[in-house]
């Protein structure tokens, strides 16, 4: 169990810090679900680009392209649902 301090301050209990291999000064993310609040440690952008490093390795550059013109349409789809 942990306790919101003045100013909205938590103290995550040491075991999930642990397990979690949170040091001082890890960055998190709080996240919002339906039944409650999700703390994750905060995405390490050279691990994004390794993943992604890995994606383009098994992709030729025609199939890269292409995923980014349908994302970029996907995304432009639903700005345009928002749009009224």
């Amino acid at each position: 169990m942990a306790e919101i301090y003045e100013k909205g301050i938590v103290v995550l209990p040491k075991s999930m810090r642990d397990a979690l291999k949170m040091i001082p000064g890890t960055k998190i993310t709080f996240r919002l679900e339906n039944d409650g609040i999700k703390v994750v440690p905060a995405t390490n952008v050279f691990e994004e680009m390794e993943k992604l490093r890995n994606v383009m390795a098994n992709h030729s550059q025609s199939d890269i392209m292409g995923m980014i013109q349908e994302s970029e349409k996907k995304r432009a789809g639903e700005l345009m649902k928002n749009v009224h």
